[in-house]
């Protein structure tokens, strides 16, 4: 059981403003993806990658989010989310752009690595916690989607 309770707050990703250049060569890889689609007669993938296109170009500007975490007697949560120990396989603790992450290995088929931002939670206070819950520390490496969405600016 936890003696102390450990609560802090962090960004979900940091926030790196696009230029209109960006956008520019955005607009030029949909148009020329999407025509080069449309000229091999895959009409619907044409769609898709103008749909995609325009996402990503909605999506570029949108602040990040604010994410309260925090450590309970039953698991590790974000926000409302709980992260059951019962349920957490391993644990890394690595850097990023950001700082210091925890790399959490879950049982879950879809994307089994969380990656929790430290912010000024005390790492050797959670090394502690998830060791007393016999969770065993791990080589965990930050997913490439979100190593992917780092070069691009996301």
């Amino acid at each position: 059981m936890v003696e102390e309770s450990l609560a802090w707050k962090a960004l979900e990703y940091e926030h790196k403003p696009k230029t209109p250049d960006w956008f520019w060569i955005l607009g030029a890889v949909v148009v020329c993806g999407s025509l080069l689609a449309f000229y091999f007669g895959n009409f619907f993938f044409g769609v898709f990658i103008l749909i995609a296109g325009l996402a990503v170009a909605l999506h570029a500007n949108i602040p990040p989010s604010l994410h309260s975490y925090s450590v309970r007697d039953d698991g590790l949560v974000r926000d409302e989310l709980l992260f059951p120990f019962r349920n957490i396989q391993g644990y890394a603790f690595t850097k990023n752009f950001m700082g210091d992450v925890l790399l959490l290995e879950v049982n879950r088929a879809v994307f089994p690595i969380v990656t929790i931002p430290l912010g000024t939670a005390d790492k050797e206070w959670l090394k502690q916690v998830l060791r007393s819950k016999n969770i065993k520390e791990k080589d965990l490496h930050i997913p490439f989607a979100e190593r992917l969405m780092d070069v691009f600016g996301f």
